[in-house]
């Protein structure tokens, strides 16, 4: 039998990298040994129930703000789907770490009353 080749050890590297790669990003979902889809529903459960005692909802708007601050957020952590290499694609890692703000903001919004504007005669 022959040794590696450097073929081999060549592939070995380039896998060796895409680990390293992908360690690397796994670490920017994760703040700590948390998993950032997990403290964002964490924390949007906190923030739903504030909205809750405030009264800051109507019934359909609650349920608004549940799926946005809770649901949401736990679904992304179930659909994580790593490519070969083992990294997290772009386009989940930015859903992954803008979910929270947006439902923050989305949630925020519709708890405030608009103003109706009146005609000026």
């Amino acid at each position: 039998m022959t040794g590696p080749t450097t073929a081999d050890s060549a592939a070995e590297a380039t896998v060796g990298d895409l680990r390293a790669e992908a360690a690397t990003v796994d670490a920017l979902l994760r703040l700590g040994s948390y998993r950032i889809t997990d403290l964002s529903a964490t924390v949007g459960a906190i923030a739903y129930l504030g909205l809750v005692v405030l009264g800051a909802l109507s019934t359909v708007k609650t349920f608004v703000a549940l799926a946005l601050l809770v649901f949401v957020p736990l679904g992304l952590g179930i659909a994580a789907t790593p490519l070969r290499s083992g990294a997290v694609s772009l386009p989940y890692r930015l859903a992954a770490v803008g979910q929270f703000p947006g439902a923050l903001l989305a949630s925020a919004h519709s708890s405030f009353r608009r103003a109706r504007l009146r005609p000026l005669s």
